[in-house]
């Protein structure tokens, strides 16, 4: 096994590799001293004793501050040496860049009252190697490149002499280049092979290094390289997949759904008797386990479904259609109860009759339909619920003199049903006396109204005929 390269243990502070000056003695006074808000002005940035791996970078600050260095292959960055000891001037060595290399970076300065300067961004070269195979056996010019999914690395070297095979190390890239993870061995070239693949990588910064075996044992490691996988953001434009639907809990009136979903999601049961549905229900959060209990069924009857799911990015699925379960026969013969309480006295300004009343079921209302004269008045009102009580207001315009009938129809889950009836008189009455019931009628002011209109048209008509002839 060939010895592998260690890491330099300790803090991931990187030394400056200039002498520490001597800091200028200060002279304390007396009296209120302002606060310091003025960040220090980075001066004469140098970059020096540039190699293939390795190069120092020096500057000075206009007061004692501590610096930091940001460095990458763009201006992001990603990469950063700190030294936190306050000075004005500072040199700080990098090392394990790639040869032949332009790499970016910039200062940071820091004086002791927290103000913080930077500096424009910066570029320097590393130098290149003239790369050839070297010792026999001996993997040399080692190089990494991405792939062109961008999320993979491409390792690429060259060896002189037959090799059985190529291992491949790689370790975390972290902040500071002289505190590293821990080499890990992450696979072997075939026998002769100049190239390896890494596809087992996130998106981060990585060193490698590879080595050459053969019958006599490991050879000398190659150099080393580091490469940044660059961070990638995805749209999710996959929906939802349901799983194990079942359905629980099967009543005259009710069933419970429950099902999996690959991934949080909100989810919804839609239903009714036919294929084309007629009723939803939904959770409100989401989650990756769905149970939603649908009520307000009929007794001994076919209902079929469709499990729908929507994601955190909006990608919705239903499952096929064709899917039905049968409610039992119900065991609940007794009808739902059905009391009017008013109604309150007509409003004869608007000839609006209002209507109190009240119903209850032993298990539930499922609906309520009121009805003029038979004819109903609006869709079905759904209750679910075993009692409430209830207050409607009618209209009356357009409605004969003569006795009307209001009703009133509960139904339960079972499919027992309950009317009741009230009867009004139109003209709704407002006096004793028929003029004042005309009077307190809107319907009857509108017709004499239009009777006084037409009188007065017909005199018009004819003063129009005299003045023609």
């Amino acid at each position: 096994t060939p010895a592998q390269p260690t890491s330099t243990t300790g803090t991931s502070t990187v030394p400056a590799i200039s002498a520490t000056p001597a800091t200028p003695s200060q002279t304390t006074t007396t009296g209120t001293s302002a606060t310091d808000t003025t960040p220090p002005v980075i001066s004469a940035i140098s970059v020096t004793s540039i190699s293939n791996t390795c190069a120092t970078i020096g500057w000075n600050a206009n007061e004692p501050a501590g610096g930091e260095v940001e460095y990458g292959l763009t201006s992001a960055y990603g990469s950063t040496a700190k030294d936190p000891t306050l000075r004005n001037l500072n040199a700080m060595g990098l090392c394990l860049f790639n040869s032949g290399t332009t790499y970016h970076f910039r200062i940071k300065s820091t004086d002791g009252n927290g103000n913080v300067a930077f500096s424009n961004d910066q570029i320097f070269t590393t130098t290149s190697i003239a790369c050839s195979a070297s010792s026999p056996g001996v993997p040399s010019c080692l190089t990494a490149t991405l792939t062109s999914s961008g999320t993979g690395v491409i390792l690429q070297w060259l060896i002189v002499g037959t090799v059985i095979d190529t291992k491949v190390y790689r370790r975390v890239a972290t902040e500071s280049p002289f505190y590293r993870g821990a080499w890990s061995y992450i696979g072997s070239a075939s026998q002769n092979s100049t190239t390896y693949t890494d596809n087992n990588v996130s998106s981060g910064s990585y060193e490698y290094y590879v080595s050459a075996y053969n019958t006599s044992g490991g050879s000398a490691i190659s150099n080393f390289v580091q490469i940044t996988i660059p961070t990638t953001t995805t749209t999710d434009t996959m929906p939802p997949v349901a799983n194990t639907i079942t359905i629980q809990d099967i009543t005259a009136s009710s069933a419970t759904f429950m099902w999996y979903s690959n991934e949080p999601a909100y989810g919804q049961v839609d239903y009714g008797t036919s294929l084309s549905y007629t009723s939803n229900k939904g959770d409100q959060s989401l989650s990756n386990f769905h149970q939603i209990k649908i009520e307000g069924l009929q007794s001994s009857t076919n209902y079929y479904y469709s499990v729908g799911l929507t994601d955190a990015g909006g990608n919705f699925s239903l499952t096929p259609k064709g899917s039905f379960f049968v409610t039992t026969a119900s065991t609940d013969t007794i009808p739902p109860s059905v009391t009017i309480t008013g109604p309150s006295p007509p409003d004869f300004s608007s000839c609006t009759v209002h209507v109190e009343y009240s119903v209850s079921d032993n298990v539930a209302i499922i609906g309520l339909q009121a009805k003029w004269d038979g004819v109903n008045v609006g869709a079905e009102f759904s209750l679910e619920t075993k009692g409430s009580s209830v207050s409607t207001a009618s209209n009356c315009y357009n409605k004969a003199d003569g006795v009307h009938t209001y009703s009133v129809t509960a139904r339960d889950g079972a499919g027992n049903i309950t009317t009741k009836n009230i009867t009004f008189t139109l003209p709704l009455a407002g006096s004793s006396t028929a003029t004042s019931t005309s009077s307190l009628n809107p319907r009857s002011q509108n017709l004499s109204t239009i009777s006084q209109m037409l009188t007065s048209l017909n005199e018009i008509l004819k003063e129009l005929s005299r003045l023609l002839r």
